[in-house]
C-alpha cells in the first residue's frame, strides 16, 4: 500500500533533527527564524513578494473577506466545484454565496455564468484554482476589473502553478494558499496570503498581529483594531521550508505522472482535467472524469480493495445538504463532476503500472457484464 497511497511527501525525520534541537534549545516556538526563512524561500522560488503566513487557506480566505469589509447583505460569487471552505468563509461573515458553475473540461469558474450572476450586491469574487489548475483565470480577472469587483484567488492547491509566465500569487490582489498535509507543500496545517497591494498588506499584518501596533516609545502594544492569532509555529515553518528547494522538481514529476496516466487511460474513455494554453498547473491532484459506463464509486471501492488509495475529486458545494436547502441553486456541471471525478495517486513513489493495470481490469470486468 505504501507505493500507492494518495499522498506521500517522502519526508524523513533525520532531515529535521538538527533544526528541531535548535528550536527546543532556544525555547521559542513561534515568530522565529524558521518563519522568516520559510517566507524568504517562497519569495525567492516563486517571486511572491508580499507573503503572510496563516494557519490555513480557510483562515486566509476568511481574513481576506474581513479586510474587504464583506458583511451581511453582500454577495460573493464563488466557484461551485471546490472544497467546502470556499463557501463557508462567505457564510460565516453573514454574506450570501452566489454559486458559479464550472467548465466541464477545466473544472474552473465559468465566465459566462459569472457574467449572468453579477449584481450590485456582488462585493467580491472567489476564483478557485481547482486542483492547482489556473485555467480561465485571465478571463475572470478581466470581468472583475470591468465591474471593479475585488478578486480573491482561492489558490489553496496552486503553489507553483503559473498564469502565462507568472506564478500564481506573484502579482495577485489577494491569493490564499494551503499547506495542509494533502497539498504539494505540506506543513501539516497551514496557509499563506499574498497581495500586490501595499495598503492591503498593512491591513493583513495588523489583523494577524491581533490589531496591535508596536512603538519604540512604549513597552506595551497599542491595539488599534480587532485581529486574530493565525500564526504558524516554528516547527511547521521548518517542515515547510525544507521542502521548498525540491518543489519545482516535484511539480515536473507530477506533470509526467499525469501525462503517463492520460496516455493510457484516455484509451478507455477517461478524461483528464484540461489545462488551457498560457497556464501551467502544479498537478496538485491527478483528477479524471471516468467513462460514462463506469460507476465512479464502485471504481474507488475496487481500487481500495486492491490497495490503491484514491478518492473523489471535490464537492459540488451548491448540491451539499446545507447549501442546497438554504439557497436552492444547484449547479449542474459541478454536480456532474462531483459524481464522475476520481483523484488518483500522484507522487514520486507510486507504482503507476499497477494502478493502470487495475483500472483496465475494472473497466474490462465492468463492460463484459453488460
Amino acid at each position: 500500500m505504501k507505493n500507492n497511497i494518495l499522498i506521500d511527501h517522502n519526508l524523513k525525520i533525520n532531515t529535521f533533527k538538527q533544526e528541531i534541537n535548535k528550536i527546543f534549545k532556544k525555547n521559542s516556538f513561534t515568530k522565529g527564524l524558521n518563519n522568516e526563512i520559510f517566507r524568504r524561500k517562497i519569495k525567492k522560488k516563486f517571486n511572491i513578494k508580499n507573503t503572510v503566513l496563516t494557519t490555513s487557506a480557510t483562515t486566509a480566505l476568511s481574513l481576506s473577506l474581513e479586510i474587504l469589509n464583506i458583511k451581511k447583505g453582500d454577495e460573493v460569487a464563488v466557484s461551485d466545484f471546490s472544497w467546502i471552505s470556499s463557501a463557508h468563509v462567505i457564510e460565516n461573515v453573514g454574506a450570501k454565496p452566489i454559486f458559479i458553475d464550472v467548465d466541464l473540461e477545466t473544472f474552473n469558474m465559468c465566465s459566462s455564468d459569472l457574467k449572468k450572476k453579477i449584481s450590485k450586491k456582488t462585493k467580491a469574487i472567489i476564483f478557485v484554482h481547482c486542483f492547482g489548475n489556473p485555467s480561465g483565470f485571465l478571463e475572470i480577472n478581466k470581468i472583475a476589473r470591468k465591474y471593479k469587483i475585488p478578486l480573491i484567488e482561492d489558490a489553496a492547491c496552486a503553489i507553483g502553478s503559473k498564469v502565462k509566465s507568472k506564478y500564481v500569487g506573484e502579482d495577485s490582489f489577494l491569493s490564499c494558499f494551503s499547506f495542509h498535509q494533502k497539498k504539494i507543500l505540506n506543513t501539516g496545517e497551514g496557509g499563506m496570503i499574498s497581495t500586490n497591494n501595499p495598503k492591503i498588506l498593512k491591513k493583513i499584518i495588523l489583523k494577524l498581529n491581533l490589531g496591535a501596533t508596536n512603538s519604540k516609545n512604549f513597552i506595551s502594544s497599542n491595539f488599534v483594531s480587532t485581529g486574530h492569532n493565525y500564526r504558524l509555529s516554528e516547527l511547521q515553518c521548518l517542515i515547510g521550508q525544507k521542502q521548498i528547494d525540491n518543489l519545482k522538481k516535484k511539480i515536473s514529476i507530477r506533470n509526467l505522472i499525469l501525462k503517463n496516466y492520460s496516455s493510457n487511460l484516455t484509451k478507455i474513455g477517461f478524461i483528464p482535467q484540461k489545462i488551457d494554453k498560457n497556464y501551467k498547473s502544479n498537478i496538485q491532484s491527478c483528477v479524471f472524469v471516468v467513462p460514462k459506463k463506469i460507476n465512479r464509486n464502485n471504481l474507488i471501492i475496487f481500487l481500495k480493495k486492491n490497495k490503491i488509495d484514491c478518492t473523489i475529486g471535490t464537492y459540488s458545494i451548491s448540491n451539499t445538504s446545507f447549501y442546497k436547502k438554504k439557497y436552492k441553486s444547484p449547479q449542474n456541471n459541478s454536480k456532474y463532476l462531483f459524481k464522475k471525478c476520481i483523484s488518483l495517486p500522484c507522487h514520486e513513489n507510486i507504482n503507476i503500472k499497477k494502478i493502470i493495470k487495475k483500472i483496465n481490469l475494472f473497466y474490462e470486468n465492468n463492460n463484459s457484464k453488460k
